[in-house]
């Protein structure tokens, strides 16, 4: 938009946030290289394992929320408000508090994958993520 010298509105500002892909460690996009000789390295592991792995991922989840509909639902509020109390700060905008609780939305189905044992993460690490990435 600024190419052509026009504005956006804050409510596609919202739905494109711009988050920058650094993570400030010297390794690009990535804050720990995990046992792997470089940021290429561990790329090209995520794009083997991905080829390998995405479907069980997202199977094991739709699974789970189905069954396990009616607590996620109740949950869902509660966990998305516990992380925008925790991290939207308070004297900003509504728009900022709508980021914020998409932000609380992928932290809290991470918090729920590692749960049911899908992700392999410790508890917290999804929270953790989005959080700095917010």
């Amino acid at each position: 938009m600024s190419q052509k010298n026009k504005k956006t509105n804050p409510g596609a500002e919202l739905r494109m946030l711009d988050i920058p892909a650094e993570a400030n460690r010297n390794l690009g996009v990535f804050e720990q290289l995990n046992s792997h000789e470089s940021g290429a390295a561990l790329a090209l592991a995520f794009k083997d394992n991905c080829r390998l792995y995405y479907v069980n991922a997202g199977e094991k989840w739709l699974n789970k929320v189905v069954e396990n509909r009616k607590a996620i639902a109740e949950q869902l509020p509660k966990l998305i408000n516990e992380f925008t109390k925790e991290f939207f700060p308070s004297d900003s905008s509504g728009q900022v508090e709508r980021a914020a609780r998409r932000f609380a939305l992928v932290a809290a189905a991470g918090e729920l994958m590692t749960r049911f044992e899908i992700t392999g993460w410790s508890e917290g690490e999804a929270e953790n993520a989005a959080s700095n990435m917010f």
